[in-house]
C-alpha cells in the first residue's frame, strides 16, 4: 500500500484526502478538496463542518463507501485509550482523527492500535479522539 502525502497543510489542508487516497490506492489528485465551498476561517463551525462532511460523503459514495466515525469531540486520556483499544481489535487499517502537534484536527492512519501513516510532512501523529472506518454501501442486499 502506497502512503500518500498531503499537498496542502494547515487549516484547510488535505490530510483526510491523503489518508483516504492511501486506503483506496488512489493518487492525491484523484481525491477532491473536501473543503470546497467551506469557509476555512471557521473550521470548527457546525455549518462549515456539515459542508465538509457532505463533500466527503459524496466522494465516498461515488466509490461505493460510507464513513462510520466513532469517538469523542475532544482528545483526552480516555479517548486516546479508547481509540487505541478499538484500533487493536479492528484488524484493518483505518482513519484516526485528533489534535496534531500543530494544534488542529488532523487525519492519520492506524493499524493494530498504532500510527501507521501520518500524511503531514512533519509527521507527529495525533492525540486520538475519533476512529473512522470506510464501509461498503449495501443497497437491497447487494454490495455497491
Amino acid at each position: 500500500m502506497k502512503k500518500v502525502m498531503q499537498t496542502k497543510t494547515g487549516i484547510g489542508g488535505n490530510c483526510e484526502g491523503a489518508t483516504i487516497a492511501t486506503l483506496l490506492g488512489l493518487n492525491i489528485d484523484d481525491v477532491p478538496d473536501f473543503w470546497e465551498g467551506c469557509d476555512k476561517s471557521k473550521p470548527t463551525c457546525t455549518i462549515e463542518g456539515a459542508k465538509y462532511q457532505a463533500n466527503l460523503d459524496r466522494f465516498l459514495a461515488s466509490k461505493g463507501l460510507k464513513a462510520i466515525s466513532l469517538g469523542f469531540n475532544e482528545s483526552s486520556e480516555d479517548s486516546e485509550k479508547w481509540v487505541q483499544e478499538i484500533s487493536k481489535g479492528a484488524g484493518i487499517k483505518h482513519l484516526v482523527n485528533g489534535i496534531s502537534p500543530r494544534g488542529y484536527m488532523h487525519s492519520v492512519i492506524y493499524e493494530d492500535g498504532q500510527l501507521w501513516h501520518d500524511p503531514h510532512p512533519e509527521g507527529g501523529g495525533v492525540k486520538p479522539c475519533q476512529i473512522t472506518f470506510l464501509h461498503p454501501i449495501f443497497d437491497d442486499g447487494e454490495v455497491a
